[in-house]
């Protein structure tokens, strides 16, 4: 074996260079390969997994709010009062956050039943807006003054509003599209008695919940569509003012123990029997 200086001769560097381009040359294909490898984790497998779970989390938020949602009935068309309904409406999905407690899922609750009032398309149909046909639908419509009501500063008699409920927690349509007769002693407008005890109930639940009852105008009353009605009464308020029609002149003590007691009678499973009963008076 040659050692020493001759292991340094131009012969064998070259033989050592020959032998590292050969080592070279023949691991090449392995890089090429982890070259390969690493270009499709990069710019394929790692976008696509990405992707993959970015589809299936929206699908599974999907899903989660289509379990939140209940079919119920709403008006296909506007009514006017005294109308049959049950041909004149369409289901339709919504969150459980924007129906009232009591909207009405089935058809078969729509048998031989009329509207008490005009209402708008798109309204969400509750018990307390309807009556039998054979039941007398009287024509209420009676002016009536509010002054709990807010209003916006550049508010004008004339202008076409919707009367809303809002708490901390919802925003209700209690009345819809009607017009300002007057605003000098607060909010002038015409009603029919329902629509009258809709908004007794909101301002007894405001009072109750520290909320308040404001007015929006339509900007374009004409090209734009009323408002569907949202709120509906609790039945303990509509007992309230079954039981006193003057209630909501009382402190709110007093209506607070009312309600309180009527709560205490209502049985969780005779509530649909109380409401029968009890129910909201045209």
């Amino acid at each position: 074996m040659l050692k020493g200086p001759a292991m340094n001769t131009p012969r064998m560097r070259d033989i050592k260079k020959i032998n590292w381009i050969q080592r070279f040359i023949g691991g090449a294909p392995i890089l090429l390969v982890l070259v390969g490898l690493t270009s499709y984790l990069v710019f394929i497998k790692i976008p696509d997994v990405r992707e993959q779970t970015k589809l299936n989390t929206i699908n599974e938020l999907k899903n989660i709010e289509k379990e939140k949602q209940v079919e119920v009935l709403t008006l296909s068309d506007n009514v006017n009062q005294g109308e049959l309904v049950r041909n004149i409406v369409s289901k339709r999905a919504m969150s459980l956050d924007e129906i009232p407690d009591n909207a009405i899922k089935s058809i078969q609750d729509l048998n031989n039943k009329v509207i008490r009032f005009d209402a708008q398309k798109k309204t969400i149909l509750t018990p307390d807006m309807l009556v039998d046909k054979d039941e007398k639908v009287t024509n209420d419509m009676r002016r009536q003054e509010y002054s709990q009501i807010k209003l916006p500063r550049d508010i004008q008699k004339g202008d076409i509003v919707d009367i809303r409920y809002k708490d901390n927690q919802r925003d209700k349509v209690v009345i819809s599209h009607k017009r300002v007769e007057d605003i000098e002693g607060g909010l002038a407008i015409n009603i029919s008695e329902i629509e009258r005890q809709f908004i007794n109930a909101a301002d007894i639940e405001s009072r109750i919940n520290s909320g308040e009852l404001y007015v929006t105008v339509y900007l374009d009353p004409e090209n734009q569509e009323p408002a569907a009605i949202t709120y509906s009464p609790k039945k303990e308020i509509i007992e309230a003012m079954r039981r006193d029609p003057n209630i909501n002149e009382k402190s709110l003590e007093t209506i607070v123990e009312v309600l309180n007691e009527i709560k205490i009678e209502i049985k969780p499973n005779d509530s649909e029997n109380f409401e029968k009963k009890n129910k909201v008076d045209s």
